[in-house]
């Protein structure tokens, strides 16, 4: 069973950044960053509530064709629909120490972006204002994921300013052929971040080696990583961007230790599966006009991840 789909919905926070080879003038990659809206929480229906969070996703290809067809004619502001698969890739991080200009080398670092199959471009030139405003008209399909993954450690679970978390990685094996990335490069390794009672619970049902399937959506943010000098021993920070998915919905496909049912669980007729009761309350509490935000039990500590950013999300890890 292998799934990894996005679709982005989205504005360009800056033109497109291409890669040529300075003899040939091949186009060696592109990027884009664009400004995605989405929400904390889903019904059952898949309909989007909560909280309104901006995100930053990198659009990276290495596809020349589609660079020359669909990246180097969009510029900053534009408005586009993204499909394409979630990618990771193992490379290595430079950091210069400020006092004494020594560089270090973070072997086995990894990033995080989105692979392009199509962008298509439906709106030019808006102003922040307005894409913001364009892209919330659009929230249901402007940052949504579906993949299916093995997990490849154990899930982590913690308590963070009084928010509860559970983190994890999978290893999710391609439906898709990426040609530029070579045959031997066939899994991805994503991380997931969960909050709240989702979390609680997923940290006693998944195991390494459990296999399920999310539906959700993707998150960046910044952070400053404190990096000490092997050389001097100056202690100084650099901003890092981080990538993880957030689950709308994980469904538990294999090798998960499934709570057993009690009586007062009851079987819906129309799709013969068990549902909760108190899940139940739950989905009607979401579904109704007073939706009440203590339900997405992420705080408002949440909110800092995107309410640091100042720039445009771009990553300098892709040059």
């Amino acid at each position: 069973m292998r799934e990894n789909t996005a679709y982005l919905y989205g504005q360009l926070t800056r033109d497109p950044i291409c890669y040529k080879n300075p003899s040939t003038q091949e186009l060696l990659s592109g990027q884009i960053t664009i400004k995605t809206a989405r929400r904390t929480n889903a019904t059952g229906e898949l309909f989007v509530k909560g909280r309104l969070r901006i995100d930053f996703i990198t659009i990276y290809s290495r596809n020349e064709k589609l660079i020359r067809e669909q990246f180097m004619s969009l510029r900053q502001g534009d408005i586009v629909l993204v499909k394409g698969s979630l990618s990771t890739q193992e490379t290595e991080k430079k950091f210069i120490c400020k006092k004494c200009g020594h560089e270090m080398i973070k072997h086995e670092a990894v990033v995080i972006y989105i692979d392009p199959l199509h962008i298509k471009k439906f709106a030019s030139g808006l102003s922040t204002e307005e894409g913001l405003k364009e892209i919330e008209n659009n929230i249901e399909i402007s940052n949504e994921i579906m993949i299916t993954g093995t997990l490849c450690r154990e899930p982590a679970y913690y308590k963070e300013n009084n928010i509860r978390n559970c983190q994890f990685q999978i290893a999710a094996n391609r439906k898709r052929r990426i040609i530029e990335d070579g045959p031997e490069k066939r899994t991805d390794f994503p991380w997931i971040k969960t909050f709240g009672d989702m979390a609680e619970e997923i940290s006693g049902v998944l195991h390494q080696g459990s296999v399920i399937s999310i539906c959700g959506g993707v998150e960046t943010r910044s952070f400053e990583r404190k990096i000490i000098c092997e050389n001097c021993g100056e202690e100084f920070e650099r901003k890092e961007y981080a990538t993880e998915i957030v689950p709308y919905f994980i469904d538990y496909v294999d090798n998960c230790d499934i709570p057993v049912k009690h009586e007062d669980d009851f079987v819906d007729s129309e799709n013969e599966s068990y549902i909760n009761s108190e899940e139940m309350d739950l989905d009607k509490k979401n579904n109704s006009n007073d939706y009440d935000e203590s339900y997405d039990d992420y705080g408002d500590d949440y909110d800092d991840y995107y309410d640091s950013y100042e720039d445009d999300g771009y990553d300098e890890s892709f040059q």
